[in-house]
């Protein structure tokens, strides 16, 4: 048998067809993807394995940071808001008491309300029947008083320890319409000075109340003082109507505005208790307060209370040379200023024959114990005219109305 020694080319050529030399081939290619999925495998196990080394990392260094930071910072929050909340619950505590107290509270106002608006109609009616009853006994007290009469500027010393007597004399030798008249005085004295020692020249005599036993004789008195103007050794004297403090307080408050009244030449007339009658115009005004007067004063144009009236070049050089200038008669003033028309003559002359600048006796009384003015109508119910208060002109330091009682 013949050897067939085998060539390099026909050796590649088996090797090239056989099949050990295909396998390879084929071993080759399914090992190259599956190298590829387990890299990729591989790859991502490692990065699981990494991201799960890096996250246990994280929680942990998270976990450490929280433990070592976080968390006592949050267990001293948590503390501070339980103590809140504790003082929260107090204060809500408090304030449910106090809303309590002030609910209690609350019902005594208003039932001290209800008590006080009781007690408040009381007391308005207690004021009330208080205020009559001062009304009354002010009322009582004049009545007690209607006969008697203040004479005031009489000398100290006259009269002695008799005066009464001295009165009952002199009484128709000052105002000579007594004369022939019986004038009997119940008791008469002189206001308690408030001193015991004797009184000097220069002081003022005290004023005379003396009580009359017929109010007609009273109303005589006044009614021939202011006609004649009575003098005991050149001493003027000046008789008024006694009342009690309280009126003659009200009363002498209207001083001032009479005295301004007066200076216009408009008739004034002060009427019981203290009400201001004023003849302006042919009107006849009442007024209850000085305010009241002030006002009509005001409109009429004149000028305001408390300054003084506007005086002649004649008026004034006399004041200066130390003369006192001489008012003229009410009449004459209401004629210059145009305020009344002069009555006639046979009007105005008394049963003396002297000028009188007022209406007789007979048109000036109205009712027992009251003087009325010029006027023929009648004063307001229980109203007693005594225009001899604001028609004589006393000194200026003369108390016109003194508040002792006798």
């Amino acid at each position: 048998m013949t050897t067939h020694t085998p060539t390099k080319t026909s050796v590649k050529r088996g090797l090239d067809m056989s099949p050990a030399k295909k396998k390879p081939k084929e071993v080759t290619s399914i090992c190259k993807d599956d190298l590829d999925a387990a890299i990729l495998s591989g790859v991502s196990k490692a990065l699981k394995e990494q991201q799960r080394h890096f996250d246990a990392s994280v929680a942990h260094a998270v976990k450490e940071a929280l433990e070592g930071t976080l968390i006592p910072q949050l267990t001293i929050l948590q503390e501070e808001i339980f103590t809140a909340n504790e003082a929260i619950r107090k204060v809500v505590s408090d304030v449910k008491h106090q809303a309590s107290e002030v609910q209690k509270t609350h019902a005594t106002v208003q039932s001290l309300h209800a008590t006080v608006r009781s007690n408040k109609h009381d007391v308005n009616d207690v004021l009330t029947k208080l205020a009559t009853l001062q009304d009354k006994l002010i009322e009582m007290e004049d009545r007690s008083r209607r006969n008697n009469l203040r004479l005031v500027n009489l000398p100290e010393s006259v009269g002695g320890s008799n005066l009464k007597a001295f009165l009952v004399a002199n009484l128709p030798k000052w105002i000579p319409s007594l004369a022939g008249q019986r004038i009997e005085i119940d008791r008469c004295h002189r206001i308690y000075g408030g001193s015991t020692h004797p009184r000097g020249e220069n002081q003022k005599p005290r004023t005379v109340i003396f009580r009359l036993l017929r109010d007609a004789d009273r109303q005589d008195i006044l009614q021939g003082a202011r006609r004649v103007k009575p003098k005991h050794d050149n001493a003027a004297l000046f008789f008024f109507p006694d009342y009690s403090p309280q009126t003659s307080a009200k009363r002498r408050e209207f001083t001032p505005v009479i005295d301004k009244l007066n200076d216009r030449g408009i008739r004034s007339f002060l009427q019981y208790p203290a009400t201001l009658k004023v003849e302006h115009g042919g009107a006849q005004l009442y007024f209850s307060s000085p305010v009241e007067v002030e006002r009509f004063l005001t409109s009429q144009g004149t000028h305001e209370l408390g300054e003084q009236p506007t005086r002649s070049p004649q008026a004034q050089r006399q004041n200066r040379n130390g003369e006192q200038p001489q008012r003229p008669p009410p009449s004459q003033r209401q004629n210059r200023n145009r305020e009344q028309p002069r009555s006639p003559p046979s009007q105005r002359q008394n049963r003396n024959g002297e000028q009188s600048p007022r209406s007789p006796p007979s048109q000036r009384q109205n009712r027992e114990g009251e003087q009325l003015p010029r006027s023929t109508q009648a004063p307001p119910e229980n109203c007693n005219a005594s225009p001899a208060e604001n028609r004589a002109s006393p000194p200026a330091d003369a108390t016109l109305m003194e508040v002792a009682n006798d």
